[in-house]
């Protein structure tokens, strides 16, 4: 039998890739073939080049190999990948030895090469990859190089991990190094509730992925590990939706995981999660595909893939995205230095991508004159308070968005109808806001008395504004100042729905709700710090009220379901 190979990252399938060559996104195909022409990676866009140099491209190859024995997979592989590295000295030496790219690189030639060893290949061509290899030992090892701040740091050391299990076996440092770096990793990289703090559920996916890979590989370092594995992957649970995608959050995809990605998971459990450390919110309602999600992201650790995001929610119910995010589109060209998109807390220039990590691509007010909170200091979890009662969830959460102070409240039953409230504090003035909300691409938007009408199929949900404001939109596919587009994956921007409610006060509030199922204010008695108390009556006949007080919220419920 072939060694087991795990790859770190999403591999495409063997045949469409052999038959059609290698692709990412709309860039240009290449073909499963020497040479390579690595002279493209200095012409395309920056992400496309770090899968090129990374070696994506012999990742099928060493699946196919694994899985069947197909040994001319395995020299295909092991051609490419001696193939980039006799012409090293062609390209430039930092994209070559970019830190996410060495590690991912060092999995798979390391794999190759230990392959090459059970299949007695001629010894010269496993010299040369033994000379790759221990190249990549020697970039990955110094501590200066090692990116413990981000995700890129545990392919770094997963890279190493298998060159210390291979051939550096007999030198204990590589691997011990390695498995510190692994075990700071799972430490400090997640909460203590199992929640990765990169404020983006796809790189929770990718970490669980990649460390289920190591125990692919028989290199997962440890019991301790392994335990720590198996919450991660209870946690991921809750960041899938009913559809079986990843939620949407920050730089995510609109991700559906594989069946066998999904089958070595718990199933996701129905009712109410919060996580108060790493600052989320889920409601899952019901079960299957038609089940509702409602989630709620309110953390902030690091500026690593962090969007101007705070207190936004998302909301899936009856098979229909009612509310996304914006997603990631790419990682590309950086802006100038000491431009004033860096200094508004941008890290890509793109325009497309600005408004990707822009307020106004969530579902959150859009605060005239205020700095979103990446240009302050990373505050943690803003979640202040949450309960849940008779099926419904709420949350209290605060974010200081300069010279205004944001505090939210969202209500709601994750399948029928869900409300937020918005209050500002902090400034002498109340501000002028937009409260924007974007609707999946599924949905057809219109103007209906004071708020909107979406439809989608025999669905309707009625959109409303629960305090005075100005209904502004629909909005779909504007440009050049975007506003209702979305990105489902890399390198995609497509046209979706958004409305907004515009205001000058300290309070903004609005409802959407399925037809029939709509809530009405009864009462509202707020201040711009969600101090007070609120009364709901809801479709069914029951009544929700809500009590604000010094940072606690109390939920309460009465009535039953007609």
């Amino acid at each position: 039998m072939p060694l087991p190979y795990a790859p770190l990252i999403p591999s495409p399938p063997y045949e469409s890739t052999m038959k059609l060559g290698w692709r990412v996104g709309a860039n240009p195909a290449i073909p499963l073939a020497t040479p390579v022409d690595w002279s493209l990676a200095a012409t395309g866009e920056r992400s496309w080049s770090f899968h090129l140099l990374s070696l994506d491209l012999i990742d099928p190859l060493l699946v196919q190999y694994s899985q069947t024995g197909d040994v001319a997979a395995l020299e295909l592989a092991i051609q490419i990948g001696l193939d980039f590295w006799r012409t090293r000295d062609t390209r430039d030496e930092e994209a070559d030895w970019y830190d996410m790219a060495t590690g991912l690189r060092a999995w798979r030639l390391t794999y190759a090469l230990e392959a090459a060893r059970e299949e007695k290949m001629p010894i010269g061509r496993r010299r040369l990859l033994h000379q790759c290899v221990t190249e990549h030992e020697k970039r990955l090892r110094p501590d200066e190089t090692f990116t413990a701040g981000s995700n890129h740091g545990f392919f770094q050391a997963a890279g190493q991990m298998a060159i210390g299990d291979s051939i550096f076996r007999t030198d204990p440092e590589t691997r011990s190094v390695a498995l510190s770096r692994l075990q700071m990793i799972l430490e400090t990289h997640f909460s203590s509730e199992g929640v990765h703090k990169e404020h983006s559920p796809d790189y929770h996916y990718f970490l669980h992925r990649g460390f289920e890979a190591l125990r692919v590989r028989g290199l997962m370092p440890g019991r301790a590990a392994a335990r720590r594995l198996d919450q991660i992957a209870r946690t991921l649970t809750w960041f899938l939706t009913p559809e079986g995608r990843v939620a949407n959050f920050g730089d995510s995809d609109n991700r559906k995981l594989k069946v066998e990605e999904a089958r070595i998971l718990p199933t996701p459990t129905a009712g109410a999660k919060v996580f108060p450390e790493a600052g989320y919110a889920i409601l899952r309602a019901g079960r299957g595909p038609r089940a509702g999600y409602l989630a709620q992201t309110l953390g902030y650790h690091s500026r690593v893939h962090k969007q101007a995001d705070d207190l936004s929610v998302i909301w899936s119910a009856r098979g229909k995205k009612v509310l996304i995010d914006a997603g990631r589109l790419r990682y590309g060209k950086r802006p100038d230095k000491g431009s004033a998109l860096e200094k508004r807390g941008y890290r890509y220039a793109d325009p497309r991508r600005v408004f990707c990590e822009g307020a106004s691509a969530h579902n959150i007010p859009e605060i005239e004159g205020s700095r979103d909170a990446r240009q302050s200091a990373p505050y943690g979890s803003a979640l202040l308070a949450s309960a849940e009662h008779d099926g419904l969830l709420a949350t209290l959460g605060r974010v200081s968005r300069k010279p205004h102070q944001h505090t939210r409240l969202m209500i709601g039953d994750g399948l029928n109808w869900l409300v937020l409230i918005d209050g500002f504090f902090g400034a002498v003035l109340p501000p002028k806001t937009r409260q924007w909300l974007h609707l999946g691409p599924e949905w057809t938007l219109s103007a209906d008395g004071a708020g909107f009408r979406a439809v989608s199929d025999q669905d309707v949900v009625r959109i409303d504004p629960l305090n005075a404001g100005e209904a502004v939109g629909p909005h779909l596919a504007v440009q050049p100042d975007y506003q209702g587009w979305w990105s489902p994956r890399a390198n995609v921007f497509e046209p979706a729905p958004a409305v907004a409610f515009a205001r000058r006060g300290r309070l903004a509030a609005v409802s959407l709700a399925f037809a029939d199922f709509g809530p009405t204010m009864a009462s509202m008695d707020l201040d711009g710090r969600l101090e007070g108390s609120v009364t709901l009556t809801l479709g069914d006949g029951r009544r929700v009220a809500v009590r604000l007080e010094g940072g606690r919220l109390e939920l309460d419920v009465k009535g039953t379901q007609a």
